[in-house]
């Protein structure tokens, strides 16, 4: 009895083995096949005929393009069978939908999503306007209206048309090829067609009179559509993308196609990998068609577990590629003008013609904001924007803070882009009716020229940015670019410089007398910085001074003049000299009330020896502020001056709210008053302004007593310049001082100088 129980257990084990071998054999087959789709059928993609350079059929009747080899190199790593079908697209999408083929590349939509399943998107592809050479330029879709529009039958751009009321006439082709065809011929005004598509077209077919007269729009994921019977596809193409894109395949075959817009002849090899099936019996096939049921839910879980990077760097790039334009003018914005511009090269350079970028900005934005504030400023930008892009027969971008970008194509020389741009600025200069203000608009604009000043978008953007830069800094409408141009490259390093010698008394300066004609003798000096730099020797101020302005050292910089002066002064007062002193002053100091009260404490007692000069510039930035100071400036015994007059936007308005005590004649009118009558005149007139103003007249610039007596007729009352003497030291100022004099000899117009 127990040797046939032994018996009975031991046949049961053995069963009970042979069931568990074949059942782990099951798991083991079904547990590799999740990896990936079953290959006992072939996986088919399909396209269209005709839609380079995503894919297209060859002259050799092959299947080629951007998709084509994505599709291949995601075969090869699944390890899949293929065959290609490509056709009509809206049999193509009938083949999808009834499952004739498995994957075709195609746009996402809402509509699309319900019939097919998606990939992860591959990129993000913009559609544009495109029309003959000289068109009118259109700033999206709803300009349309009245226009013969050419777009590929069954297209996103077609669906997208039908469903938006722009009252365009709408002709349907084969393919947007083709729709860009009927544009060339004339048969329809302008082609609504993908980026890449219409510059491969163009470029291929040799239609240059076929020009893009839109910015980027309808921006669109582009992504592998999959038949709803093969679900298990996507997760086995998310995969491989995955692969691919560390493995910089991607990236390599975008730039191949979509970049240079020229195929490369070349295959790529598609290796197969069978997979042997062993027949199993009846209860492995159960076992395993159980386990199929089961794996499109594994697969989903594990998929949205290993896909997730990808789908998150996907949302970001989809989120950061849909801000393309400006939400304020509609324009693109500067990573479009980038983009746009390295295509636009490459096809400078494919057929050896010239291009031009000039910018253009409009002045005193800031300025207008504060008067008039933001909504009428913004609004000012969008007029003045709308003028440009409509003069502007091309590509133009908004940059931001009332500054433009222009791409001027197929130019004859330099002078052909000047004038584009001198007719840019007239518009951009003409006067804008905004809410019920009157607003002129004031611009400075540069201009770069390919391949002259630059063979890459980066050093023309540098180059016309840096000729806009130089127009403001000369009050010129426009420039274009000169190595001259070029900013000092010590820039970089004064700064740090500067605040070093700042902090260790490594500035001196020096003292320029002032001569004055009633008592024909020196009244005083105006103290000149000076700054000695270990490497580059002297620096000179009209270099150090902008850029201290700029980066707020001036603050530092005044505090030091100051110091400079009160230790003059009581210098002087030690000996017994009551010269007066003067010192220039910025006017972003005069709007820093701390910066006054410092001058104020500082000086003390001396106020009434000190005159403070401001340029007239200065004075035309913060009118209310800088007034408030002068008057306190001038109620603590200082005197004020006007320094540099006849070079700023002088105006009759300021010079009698400030009161100045001085008006300081620049001395570009001075030196040429022997040879010139019109600046004689000028001169003279105003030496006259400043009496009628209870001003002292103080001119700048005296080379030579010829210029000394001229002044003496004309009424002036105090001279400087290198001909009474040049910068000294204080040493050497005392003692030049004491005895100088200017007497009048015979001939009034020459005089001797005693000292």
């Amino acid at each position: 009895m127990l040797n046939r129980n032994r018996q009975h257990f031991s046949g049961w084990m053995l069963r009970f083995t042979a069931i568990m071998q074949l059942v782990l054999a099951t798991s083991l087959f079904t547990t590799s096949s999740l990896a990936t789709e079953n290959t006992d059928r072939i996986v088919v993609f399909g396209g269209a005929t005709d839609y380079a350079p995503f894919h297209y059929r060859s002259t050799n009747n092959k299947a080629e393009g951007f998709d084509v080899e994505l599709f291949y190199a995601i075969a090869r790593v699944a390890g899949w069978q293929t065959d290609e079908r490509l056709g009509d697209w809206s049999a193509i999408q009938s083949d999808l939908e009834a499952g004739r083929v498995d994957v075709v590349p195609m746009f996402m939509s809402a509509e699309r999503e319900q019939l097919y399943r998606f990939s992860v998107h591959i990129l993000t592809e913009h559609h544009r306007l495109f029309g003959l050479r000289g068109g009118a330029a259109l700033r999206g879709l709803e300009d349309l209206d009245g226009y013969k529009v050419a777009v590929e039958e069954a297209g996103y751009a077609w669906r997208f048309l039908q469903q938006e009321n722009t009252g365009a006439e709408l002709i349907a082709t084969d393919s947007e090829a083709a729709a860009i065809r009927l544009v060339a011929s004339g048969k329809a005004d302008r082609a609504l067609v993908t980026t890449h598509t219409g510059y491969y077209t163009i470029a291929r077919q040799n239609l240059d009179e076929v020009v893009a007269l839109s910015p980027p729009m309808l921006p669109a994921d582009y992504a592998f559509a999959v038949n709803p019977d093969r679900p298990g596809l996507i997760h086995a193409i998310n995969e491989a993308l995955l692969v691919l894109q560390e493995q910089g395949v991607l990236d390599r075959l975008q730039h191949q196609w979509l970049s240079e817009f020229e195929p490369v002849d070349w295959r790529t090899a598609v290796r197969e990998l069978l997979w042997l099936l062993i027949p199993l019996g009846i209860l492995i096939i159960a076992g395993g068609w159980m386990l199929w049921r089961y794996r499109y839910r594994w697969l989903a879980a594990r998929g949205a577990i290993e896909s997730e990077a990808l789908r998150r760097r996907s949302a970001e790039d989809r989120a950061r590629k849909l801000s393309v334009n400006d939400e304020l003018t509609g324009l693109p914005k500067r990573g479009v003008l980038h983009e746009y511009l390295d295509s636009t090269l490459i096809t400078a350079r494919k057929r050896d013609t010239r291009l031009a970028v000039g910018m253009l900005t409009l002045l005193e934005v800031e300025y207008i904001q504060q008067i008039v504030g933001d909504q009428v400023t913004e609004r000012f930008i969008v007029l003045a924007a709308n003028a440009l892009a409509e003069m502007h027969q091309g590509f133009v971008a908004y940059l931001g803070e009332g500054r433009f970008a222009f791409v001027f194509e197929n130019i004859s020389d330099t002078d052909d882009a000047g004038k584009r741009m001198q007719a840019l600025n007239r518009v951009a200069g003409q006067e804008f009716n905004v809410y019920g203000t009157s607003i002129e608009g004031m611009v400075a604009s540069g201009l770069a020229v390919y391949p002259e000043h630059g063979s890459d978008a980066a050093p023309l953007l540098r180059a016309a940015r840096i000729a806009t830069s130089q127009a403001r800094t000369q009050r010129a409408t426009d420039l274009v670019y000169s190595p001259s141009f070029e900013p000092d490259p010590r820039n970089l390093t004064l700064m740090s410089d500067l605040k070093k010698a700042l902090s260790t008394g490594g500035l001196s300066w020096a003292l320029q007398p002032q001569y004055a004609f009633g008592g024909e003798r020196i009244i005083g000096a105006e103290l000149l910085i000076r700054w000695q730099h270990s490497r580059y020797g002297w620096v000179r101020p009209d270099l150090f001074i902008p850029m201290a302005e700029k980066t707020g050292l001036i603050k530092q910089v005044t505090r030091e003049v100051i110091r400079l002066a009160v230790d003059t002064l009581r210098q002087w007062e030690a000996n017994d000299n009551d010269w007066r002193l003067s010192i220039n002053i910025s006017g972003n100091d005069l709007a820093d009330a701390a910066i006054v009260d410092d001058i104020i404490e500082k000086f003390g007692s001396y106020a009434r020896r000190v005159t403070l000069e401001m340029t007239e510039t200065a004075v035309m930035e913060d009118v209310g502020a800088i007034t408030t100071s002068a008057d306190r400036i001038r109620a603590a015994g200082f005197h004020l001056a006007l320094d540099d007059y006849g070079t700023g936007y002088s105006s009759l308005e300021y010079l009698k709210r400030l009161h100045f005590d001085e008006i300081k004649i620049d001395m570009t009118f001075i030196k040429n008053i022997a040879d010139s009558r019109r600046d004689l005149k000028l001169t003279e007139a105003s030496i006259l302004l400043a009496h009628e103003l209870n001003a002292v007249a103080v001119a700048e610039g005296v080379e030579d007593m010829q210029i000394a007596g001229l002044l003496r007729k004309l009424g002036c009352d105090i001279l400087q310049g290198y001909g009474i003497a040049k910068p000294l030291a204080p040493g050497e100022f005392a003692q030049f001082s004491e005895n100088y004099t200017i007497r009048p000899q015979a001939d009034p117009e020459k005089y001797r100088v005693v000292g």
